[in-house]
């Protein structure tokens, strides 16, 4: 069983709605960041990610589990943390 807390669930939720009504990558990321949070990118071999970015809350940069995704077409995609 795996436990996620209220901040994760909502931002999961409000994601996958945005998604499910076709927003592109742009009007999401506004939406988040006009709404408290922030996005963070992982730097691997000195290479910083351009189109993958994960999402954090503003007032202590706690990650969400939840990665923004961005698509060549301007449309988004999302994913969690795995587990395996």
């Amino acid at each position: 069983m795996i436990m996620i807390s209220q901040e994760q669930r909502n931002v999961l939720e409000i994601v996958d709605k945005m998604i499910n009504e076709e927003k592109t990558f742009e009007e999401i990321s506004n939406y988040l960041y006009n709404n408290g949070y922030v996005f963070r990118v992982e730097t691997k071999n000195g290479y910083t990610s351009k189109t993958r970015f994960e999402i954090c809350t503003s007032n202590d940069m706690k990650y969400t589990f939840v990665d923004l995704i961005k698509r060549r077409n301007g449309k988004a995609y999302f994913e969690t943390y795995r587990i395996s």
